[in-house]
């Protein structure tokens, strides 16, 4: 089954999973480890990145009220890209800050969220939902496991000495997801405009 309508944003979704910063996974949580954040710190950082989370997906309602859909889109992406390039400039400096501005970034991710999620029911049909819904999620699962697949066998080493390079690769990769939507929103706006 051919999709008839497919989605221009999805690039910038996908984008978005191809990094070891945007989420208190695995990765992240050794490369904070080896930076001596006690367990307890690294569970407070975890209900951070759940509370901006749940802040996110406020914000971004309010965003797509006041701002309309695709700028919310934009203004959210924009925080994220700010946020987690701030994050990587500090790490070496300062975790505690480091770590507060990967959970603020969430508030970005989440937002966005919300805009992805309209998106979809807008434009495309509720027959072809289901099919989109699933290859998004095939798509970011494929992102994730080709970051993953760039520090297998590498243990350790890889949250000590390749954290940073790895954290700068997903920041490009954001900043890509973040040109991708722009294109594609002012794509959309221009066609809507005609």
């Amino acid at each position: 089954h051919q999709l008839t309508n497919p989605p221009t944003h999805l690039p910038a979704v996908v984008l978005m999973y191809f990094n070891v910063a945007l989420s208190p996974g695995g990765i992240l949580s050794a490369y904070l480890i080896h930076r001596d954040v006690s367990g307890t710190g690294l569970a407070v950082f975890r209900g951070a990145c759940a509370l901006m989370g749940f802040l996110g997906s406020l914000v971004g309602k309010a965003l797509i009220n006041a701002r309309g859909l695709m700028s919310a889109g934009r203004i959210s992406l924009t925080f994220v890209v700010a946020t987690l390039g701030l994050s990587l400039l500090v790490r070496i400096d300062s975790v505690g800050l480091f770590a507060a501005l990967i959970a603020a970034s969430r508030i970005g991710i989440w937002a966005f969220d919300n805009v992805n999620a309209q998106l979809f029911q807008q434009g495309t049909s509720s027959s072809e939902q289901s099919g989109l819904a699933a290859t998004e999620a095939a798509l970011c699962s494929a992102a994730e496991i080709a970051m993953f697949g760039l520090v297998v066998g590498r243990g350790k080493e890889v949250a000590v000495e390749w954290f940073g390079w790895l954290g700068f690769l997903g920041w490009f990769m954001v900043v890509g997801g973040w040109i991708a939507f722009f294109w594609s929103s002012w794509s959309r706006e221009k066609e809507h405009d005609l």
